[in-house]
């Protein structure tokens, strides 16, 4: 594999790139954003769609492009590189090594039509332990963002209880 930086992972179809809470705040300073900024310009909770076991999570935002459909929030203007490339998400730097990507002979052929980087005749072979363990890394950095997800939703469930307490609280008032 030989990234050929095509910009192809990052554009397409609709998708989810989950985060976690600490790679939300390593992509704000590598923008010179504050947390809350970056989550307010480049972020936004959407459902899951049972990738993980949480119903809803951070993703990245995708912006409409007339070229390629929908693109990544964080892809450079010049619709091939990454804007947070050293502090991009996990799900992206383990690209292409992706489970169902690495499941099959089969799927790993259909991942060379999709990405040239696959395909590179200069590239470097991933060895069965690279695989393994970049597959044991996102197996556990799943579980972490799951977490997460799930602690937003209950603080969020007690923000809106607490909002609905308050309102309560208002019309009793005369």
């Amino acid at each position: 594999f030989s990234c050929t930086q095509c910009g192809g992972c990052c554009s397409g179809d609709a998708g989810l790139v989950l985060f976690s809470r600490e790679e939300g705040s390593q992509m704000a300073t590598r923008l010179g954003l504050s947390v809350e900024q970056f989550y307010d310009r480049h972020a936004h909770r959407v459902a899951t769609r049972g990738t993980i076991g949480a119903d809803k999570a951070w993703s990245l935002k995708e912006l409409k492009s007339k070229k390629a459909g929908l693109v990544c929030t964080l892809l450079g203007k010049d619709g091939r590189t990454c804007s947070v490339y050293t502090d991009r998400p996990k799900q992206c730097s383990a690209y292409p090594i992706w489970r169902e990507n690495v499941q099959t002979k089969e799927s790993w052929e259909e991942m060379k039509k999709e990405c040239p980087g696959v395909a590179a005749v200069d590239g470097k072979p991933f060895t069965t332990a690279h695989i393994t363990r970049t597959l044991a890394d996102l197996d556990a950095y799943w579980e972490t963002v799951e977490l997460e997800a799930h602690e937003d939703m209950a603080v969020a469930e007690l923000l809106a209880q607490r909002a609905r307490g308050r309102a309560q609280l208002g019309n009793r008032c005369p």
